[in-house]
């Protein structure tokens, strides 16, 4: 649809207003919504700052105008987009100029326009501050409030509290910002999606705040190391011994491995799957092992450069923090080393 219409061709555009009346503009994508409101001024009468145009139920603004207007229109089904005009309030046209310029001149507002999203999102664009002013039920508009926090974060004291119980809510507020997610109730904080998301969003430290129980469920665990291998430490012991979560953690960060349980290192067939990420796995091998020449010499041909400094220079890292060198000296053997996470 998109690629047929970029051309500038244009299209029809059905208006119809809550009277009932209806009547036809013509428009193009590469429009503005000035542009638009100027040609139904133009056929309506309607000043463009009183106008208000719905396609569907999404209302076309600066930001969602181009969607929601292509998203209404498909020229195989359909000849023209359907808009309903709405026309404002005297009153509320003169605010939406008012809290533009003057954005905490909302708090003298009456209260009727202080209940009136148009005005309050208009003041908040402006100053996020204003939602303090925002009638009660605006605070407690999820859509308004996801906006404020995308706007700046200090808006999250002004949502309601009813909001950090919707699961909807705050699946998409840890989108915006991970760290928000102890704002949410208890049993959305022990959601491992909420949780997951988190931390996709703001990086391994939300990990840390995962209640107990997540660390015992495999699927979770194993998403949780693919976003940060050091989460690996949190596990149960359990998976700390599945040879597959362990492998998945070395993938995402080397440093890791040392978190994986000590009979896996015993295990020939994981020793040789974890040398192919670094030859620095070899330092956490049981001595029964580490004596083993033959499989030494097995196992230094899958992954040769540097295997034997591995054994002399043992790697420390701290969860989500840097590698530090147990014993021995010079540069961390885990930089600049390219990691083949294919399974054998």
């Amino acid at each position: 649809t998109s690629g047929a219409l970029a051309a500038g061709i244009e299209f029809p555009v059905r208006v119809r207003t809550l009277g009932g009346r209806s009547f036809e503009v013509f428009a193009s994508v590469d429009w503005t919504l000035e542009r638009l409101r100027a040609s139904v001024e133009r056929a309506s009468g309607i000043p463009a700052r009183e106008q208000r145009l719905v396609a569907g139920t999404l209302e076309l603004d600066f930001d969602s105008y181009h969607d929601a207007l292509l998203g209404h229109f498909d020229p195989f089904l359909r000849d023209q987009v359907d808009l309903t005009l709405v026309r404002r309030p005297e009153d509320v046209v003169s605010w939406l100029c008012h809290v533009e310029s003057d954005p905490r001149a909302l708090g003298g507002a009456p209260e009727r326009i202080r209940s009136s999203r148009e005005v309050v999102r208009r003041a908040m664009r402006v100053d996020p501050a204003c939602l303090r002013f925002a009638a009660m039920e605006l605070l407690a508009d999820p859509d308004l409030m996801l906006e404020a926090l995308a706007i700046h974060g200090d808006t999250i004291d002004f949502v309601d509290l009813s909001l950090w119980s919707s699961h909807g809510f705050v699946l998409q507020a840890v989108s915006i910002n991970g760290l928000l997610l102890p704002r949410a109730a208890r049993a959305l904080r022990e959601d491992p999606a909420i949780v997951l998301r988190a931390a996709r969003t703001s990086g391994a430290v939300v990990l840390e705040h995962a209640p107990p129980q997540l660390w015992a469920d495999l699927g979770f665990v194993s998403q949780a190391v693919g976003i940060s291998g050091q989460a690996l430490r949190f596990a149960t012991g359990e998976l700390q011994a599945d040879p597959d979560i362990a492998f998945r953690a070395g993938c995402q960060d080397v440093a890791a491995l040392e978190h994986a349980a000590p009979e896996l290192w015993a295990d020939r067939d994981f020793v040789r799957r974890a040398v192919r990420l670094t030859p620095c796995v070899l330092a956490w091998l049981p001595e029964e092992l580490r004596s083993d020449d033959d499989f030494l010499a097995e196992v230094s041909e899958l992954n040769s450069v540097g295997w034997i400094s591995a054994l002399a220079f043992p790697v420390h890292r701290d969860a989500f923090g840097d590698s530090t060198m147990v014993a021995g000296h010079g540069a961390d053997p885990f930089e600049e080393m390219h990691y083949d996470c294919e399974p054998l």
